[in-house]
């Protein structure tokens, strides 16, 4: 008895002392010890005790068999207390087993609500509802509310009922899902887990072809009294409440100002919601879909749309666009009331995989129209003015084709009258003439090469240290020759400036800036006019003082309009019947410019035309200290002379297919000591360093455009070789090549440097001594 789940007291008649307690009486009671209150009043430790069985029920007690008595506890606890008379250790007493029985009677009156409930269920949109033994298999009863629901026999197979119930679904995957949720196995698990709820909702086909949404509940109960398991079902038509879901759905991301459904085989409309006010006469809430499109495209679109929208209207063109794209959408214009126009977007689309239903839905674009036509306008202008761009360039290399040809023309026919030539005065004339042909020639081909630096970001500005007034006498000797031969006044007025000072300058660069817009202003310039070059320092800050320098002339002037539009754009020089007849690529102006702003500074430019032009450049300079001129020349001197001078002895295997270049390529590098070895072409190359003894040669200068094996395949070549130097030793790119990607092919090749023809002796010297 002590280990009985039933709770067991033993008390005497005549005295009511409890003789025995078990612990499963102890706990019903609240009690931490049974053995502690023997001997002790049933009252004292169970006050409640008289309320349960009064004194005469318990003298009434039969000895021969036991009485049951069903109690309420009043804490919402049901008890069942069977007992009789007996002798206890010769004692008159009475035996008590008390049985919880709370939960199995919550237990029964679940299943009688349920079977209750089932009986007296009959809303509107029920469609079925059955009980069924999930024990036995078993269909105990079934009720069908609707036509299109199932029919089922009483008693028959629920294992068949569920296998036809999956057929009705749409999807194949909620179908799967029935069978699987609702069979029997399943069902009992879920009982065991304590899980006797449960819901699905599918779409579900029909008789006449029309799927409709339905959600399906079921309860798991216990038949009182049994071990059977049985299920409660009920099926409902949801299409509405599934509608209005998916309506939601679709509009919480989008805005609108009409909002309807079509019903696809009624070919009729519902009008759900307006927001605003609609344009014309106020339509029906429901009618026919297509008469409603063509009231109101009659009343509202814009004559010029209205046909072409009233075929877009159409039903059959809808539901045809929806059977490739899931949403279907066209724009169109109305006209408003106080004759001003909007942009109107209708969109359509299924509501859900039945296609039954097309929700569609019109939304204001007019702003976004509005802001897309503009859009298209700048598009437009761009286009045109990328295509002026195209046009300039085009205009640009037909000048560069004509600017190049002439001073090669007369290279070319210079050198052949040379040929027959002994003379050695005018010999020497044809080589000057010769030589400024080919720089002007380089001038031509380096302006479009800066500017394609510029333009990929790559030219940087490379300060010295120089002294103020060379850098001014360089530039004055490169104007005064060609001012003093046109018969132009030139002139230099400083201000206030300190030109006997040393500054940190990219003399190169300061010189492409200067003598660009100084070879401008004479070019421009008549006879008997001036040009004149101004310095003025506006002030000083510590090392750096900030100065301007004027260019001004009394030349041709330019245009207002080109001034505004056209002065700095590359490929954009001013033409008229005055510029025409001067060569140029118009780049310069463009690239001074942006050299300008890379050394920090800015450029402005006034012009009358009749009057001349003046450019203004405000930019700073960093003032050097004499001492630090001459620790910087001492350490230029050495490393030039260690630069040359480390190259005496040298051997240099040199790959060039022209003559000429090769012979000007061994001639500087004899020059600095060094022993040459000539290969024609990349083949000859390859073959004469393979079969050469081991570091026979220090270096190897490759040029890139040559015949049966270019310099790239002839480095990879090289580099691929068997032998202990190949990978080391040192490969200089010497070409004409010079642009980024030229480069990075040279170094991705194997070669260790680049040089750009024509070639600069000082740095091919720098070049060869930093690798070696």
């Amino acid at each position: 008895m002590d280990d009985s789940a039933h709770g067991t007291v033993v008390l005497e008649v005549q005295t009511g002392q409890v003789l025995y307690m078990n612990t499963a009486c102890a706990k019903m009671s609240h009690l931490e010890n049974a053995g502690s209150i023997i001997g002790h009043h049933v009252e004292e430790v169970i006050p409640e005790f008289d309320r349960l069985l009064s004194v005469e029920q318990t003298l009434a007690l039969p000895r021969d068999h036991y009485a049951e008595f069903h109690r309420d506890r009043g804490d919402g606890h049901h008890l069942l207390l069977k007992g009789k008379r007996i002798t206890w250790c010769g004692v008159d007493a009475v035996i008590f087993y008390i049985t919880d029985e709370t939960a199995r009677m919550e237990k029964e009156n679940r299943y009688f609500r349920q079977v209750t409930a089932m009986t007296e269920a009959d809303d509107d949109n029920l469609l079925t509802k059955g009980q069924h033994s999930i024990t036995n298999d078993k269909i105990i009863y079934y009720c069908k509310k609707a036509e299109s629901s199932l029919s089922l026999e009483e008693g028959g197979s629920y294992d068949a009922a569920i296998e036809l119930l999956a057929t009705t679904a749409v999807n194949l995957e909620k179908a799967e899902e029935i069978r699987t949720r609702l069979q029997r196995k399943a069902l009992l698990q879920d009982y065991g887990e304590d899980q006797k709820t449960g819901s699905l909702e599918y779409l579900r086909s029909q008789k006449n072809g029309r799927p409709f949404w339905t959600q399906l509940k079921y309860v798991i109960l216990e038949v009182p009294g049994t071990d059977n398991i049985n299920l409660f079902i009920y099926t409902y038509d949801i299409s509405e409440q599934v509608l209005e879901t998916h309506m939601i759905d679709k509009l919480s991301a989008m805005e609108y100002d009409v909002l309807g459904v079509i019903d696809v085989t009624s070919r009729t409309y519902t009008r759900k919601r307006v927001r605003g006010k609609m344009e014309g006469p106020e339509t029906s809430i429901t009618g026919d879909f297509e008469e409603l499109a063509r009231a109101r495209i009659k009343t509202v679109v814009v004559p010029a749309e209205q046909q072409e929208i009233l075929d877009k209207f159409s039903l059959d063109n809808i539901i045809g666009k929806l059977e490739s794209s899931e949403v279907y959408f066209f724009t169109y214009s109305i006209q408003c009331e106080d004759g001003t126009e909007k942009r109107k977007k209708y969109q359509f689309c299924y509501l859900d995989e039945s296609r039954s239903s097309i929700l569609y839905y019109r939304s204001d674009i007019t702003e976004m129209y509005n802001r897309e036509q503009e859009q298209l306008r700048q598009t437009e202008a761009a286009l045109i003015e990328a295509k002026k761009a195209s046009e300039a360039k085009t205009e640009f290399f037909s000048r560069m084709s004509h600017d190049m040809r002439t001073p090669m023309n007369g290279i070319l026919g210079i050198a052949g009258l040379s040929t027959e030539e002994a003379d050695p005065q005018v010999l020497q004339d044809n080589i000057m003439k010769i030589r400024s042909s080919g720089e002007y020639l380089l001038g031509l081909i380096n302006d479009t090469l800066d500017f394609q630096k510029i333009e990929s970001g790559r030219l940087t500005i490379e300060p010295q240290i120089i002294y103020a007034k060379d850098l001014l006498t360089g530039i004055v000797n490169l104007i005064k020759n060609t001012a003093e031969e046109k018969g132009v006044t030139f002139r230099v007025v400083n201000k206030n400036a300190d030109l006997g000072t040393y500054i940190k300058a990219d003399p190169m660069r300061m010189k492409q800036i200067f003598v660009n817009l100084l070879s401008n202003a004479v070019k421009f310039t008549p006879k008997g006019g001036t040009v004149e070059l101004g310095f003025e320092l506006l002030s000083r800050d510590g090392r750096i003082s900030h100065d301007l320098v004027t260019i001004t002339d009394t030349g041709i002037g330019m245009s207002k309009e080109f001034l505004e539009k056209g002065i700095f754009k590359p490929f954009s020089p001013e033409y008229n019947t005055v510029t025409a007849s001067y060569a140029g690529t118009g780049l310069g102006l463009s690239i001074a410019k942006r050299l300008v702003e890379l050394m920090g500074g800015t450029i402005f430019v006034e012009s009358e035309q009749g009057v001349g032009t003046k450019f203004t450049v405000a930019i700073d300079f960093e003032r050097v200290e004499a001492s630090e001129v001459t620790q910087t020349a001492s350490e230029d001197a050495q490393k030039q002379s260690a630069a040359r001078g480390g190259l005496r002895g040298k051997k240099i295997l040199l790959a060039e297919d022209h003559p000429l270049n090769a012979e000007i390529a061994t001639k500087l590098l004899k020059k600095a000591g060094c022993e040459v070895t000539w290969a024609q072409n990349g083949e000859e190359c390859l073959e004469t360093y393979s079969s050469s003894e081991t570091k026979q040669y220090d270096i190897i200068l490759m040029d890139i455009r040559m015949p049966l094996m270019d310099g790239l395949e002839t480095a990879k070549a090289i580099r691929a070789l068997d032998r202990a130097d190949a990978g080391e030793i040192p490969i200089i790119a010497m070409t004409a090549n010079a642009y980024e990607d030229d480069i990075k092919l040279s170094l991705a090749a194997g070669m260790n440097g680049h040089l750009a023809k024509p070639i600069d002796p000082k740095a091919l010297y720098e070049k060869i001594a930093e690798l070696l």
